[in-house]
């Protein structure tokens, strides 16, 4: 809680000490518990690493050597654990759904991700846990799934193989037919309706504004996945064309009116990162770089520089053939 209150105090020092404070005492809590066996076993080992990656990102300055360390760590639990018939309770579920989103808004940053985890991955985590939803009787929805229930199953599975299609550049026959294959189900699926619906049905929920957020956050994933797959299926490089511009600019104004009505909410920066990057538009630029600034308040702010500094270095790149192959910027990006 304490991790969750320290991204909605802005410049409120005193809400944020305190909410440092708070941490370390649940850390301290959890280290007593521990060596007292307690809580023991690995279960408890997969909570304490998504904890600490969680507000690493979240501090200041940065942990950049820590973070990446800890969702590393992650991995190797996580793999362990899905190999094993471990009984399923709603704890591991959660915890099962806060990694697959830490893994899922990383991909784009890590190094040589491709080497350290396989491109259908996320997809076998997925029905993992669609299996343990389904044992313990619960539906898939918002209140049950609190990030998977915004994101979208589907769209999660998107930005992960997008994302490591991307680190793979460039892309053998095979992955080409595999970005195609994406390119082709987000334009199909029936899941994702058009961008320009009003959304009546929504708003006339008596939960309107939070269907209304949740369907808003959808199509701006929904934009910044169809650019980004068509940018990755382009015979001539990473051109951007006139109808992926238009599809940036509304992701953009999306964003913005999400942005404008609440506190910024660090699940949006991925999409936020790959239409400010892919953005040829001034005027797509500019409503970015507006929404960055609005995430100082509630995010890391070397997380915010660096993809300020990684989308001016795009932006003054003529060709705009390498855009995300700028790894040394690239990576220095947390989420």
């Amino acid at each position: 809680m304490a991790c969750i209150s320290l991204t909605s105090t802005g410049f409120d020092t005193i809400s944020k000490k305190s909410s440092l404070i708070h941490y370390g005492q649940a850390l301290r809590g959890l280290t007593e518990e521990l060596s007292l066996g307690i809580y023991e076993g690995e279960e408890w080992q997969r909570a304490t690493v998504i904890l600490c990656h969680l507000f690493e990102t979240l501090q200041q300055p940065q942990s950049t050597h820590s973070a990446p360390a800890h969702l590393s760590g992650a991995h190797a639990l996580f793999q362990r654990h899905l190999h094993a018939s471990s009984p399923v309770s709603v704890h591991s579920t959660l915890l099962l759904e806060g990694y697959i989103t830490h893994t899922t808004n990383n991909c784009l940053f890590q190094p040589l991700v491709f080497e350290k985890l396989p491109f259908h991955y996320v997809q076998n985590l997925l029905q993992s846990f669609r299996g343990s939803l389904a044992q313990l009787r619960l539906s898939y929805d918002e209140e049950n799934c609190p990030w998977l229930g915004v994101y979208g199953l589907d769209i999660i599975g998107y930005v992960y193989k997008l994302s490591w299609l991307t680190k793979r550049m460039p892309l053998d026959s095979r992955m080409y037919a595999e970005a195609k294959t994406i390119l082709n189900d987000i334009n199909t699926d029936s899941s994702l309706e058009d961008p320009n619906f009003d959304c009546v049905v929504a708003t006339s929920h008596p939960k309107s504004e939070k269907w209304e957020w949740i369907y808003h956050t959808r199509q701006v994933f929904r934009q910044a996945c169809t650019c980004l797959a068509a940018t990755l299926v382009q015979d001539d490089g990473l051109d951007v064309t006139s109808d992926n511009e238009n599809r940036l600019l509304l992701g953009a104004k999306l964003l913005n009116h999400l942005t404008d009505r609440m506190s910024p909410d660090p699940l949006l920066l991925w999409p936020l990162v790959v239409i400010g990057s892919l953005a040829s538009l001034g005027h797509t630029r500019d409503i970015c770089i507006e929404i960055i600034g609005r995430h100082e308040l509630v995010y890391s702010s070397a997380t915010v520089l660096h993809i300020t500094n990684f989308w001016h270095s795009t932006w003054s790149d003529p060709e705009q053939s390498h855009v995300f192959r700028k790894d040394e910027l690239l990576e220095r990006i947390l989420l």
